[in-house]
């Protein structure tokens, strides 16, 4: 600033949690992370020190606050750039995530009519994430391999609810960041970096990561 020069924060947010060193701050920080329908965490390709967390927890998501209001008022920050935006995963199977995928399900077909229509069921309490079955050989720790699923063959309408739920989900907690950042300094720039398509190209984005 002292130069003229604009300055940008770079912010891991939601993409990755490196827990090692946030649990000597935040012993919950286990807590905040994803669990696929085997209980297993995924990591960001083989990084076993970067899980990936859950934004429909609600602790997460204010620590993330907690660390862009940091950032902008040391930093002074003109921009803040969120790198490795979005999910990491396909499905998580967390409590906070069952309650607000039936939430979304229920708000989106809000008759027994549509319910029936839609998926066979006039109540949505007995649908859950679903499992997105990991048979095309694809190691779990570099899940960027997985880049094989046009959307024609999505076709169950559980997958379909899980991929937009989760493409909404991330989209409000993008406004929700962005408000939060303006409330702070009204002028500042925001990026997010979003559309990455993995290191082999054609990864399906809604699928893997809720865009």
């Amino acid at each position: 600033h002292e130069k003229g020069i604009k300055v940008g924060a770079y912010v891991q947010s939601i993409g990755t949690v490196f827990f090692e060193g946030i649990v000597n701050e935040e012993p919950s920080v286990m807590e905040w992370v994803q669990k696929d329908y085997l209980g297993r965490i995924p990591m960001y390709y083989n990084s076993y020190f970067r899980y990936i967390p859950c934004i429909n927890k609600e602790d997460y998501l204010k620590y993330v606050e907690k660390g862009i209001k940091f950032a902008i008022e040391n930093l002074n920050a003109d921009l803040v750039f969120f790198d490795n935006y979005g999910y990491y995963s396909f499905a998580c199977t967390c409590e906070e995530c069952k309650i607000a995928f039936k939430e979304y399900l229920n708000n989106k077909y809000p008759d027994s009519k549509a319910r029936m229509e839609r998926f066979g069921f006039v109540k949505t309490d007995g649908i859950l994430p679903p499992v997105f079955f990991d048979k095309l050989n694809w190691d779990y720790t570099d899940p960027f391999l997985y880049a094989g699923i046009e959307p024609g063959l999505i076709n169950d309408p559980v997958y379909q609810e899980w991929i937009d739920f989760r493409c909404w989900r991330l989209g409000e907690v993008s406004k929700r960041f962005r408000n939060f950042i303006k409330n702070i300094s009204p002028n500042i720039a925001i990026i997010f970096n979003a559309p990455y398509m993995g290191p082999m190209g054609g990864l399906n984005n809604s699928v893997f990561h809720g865009i």
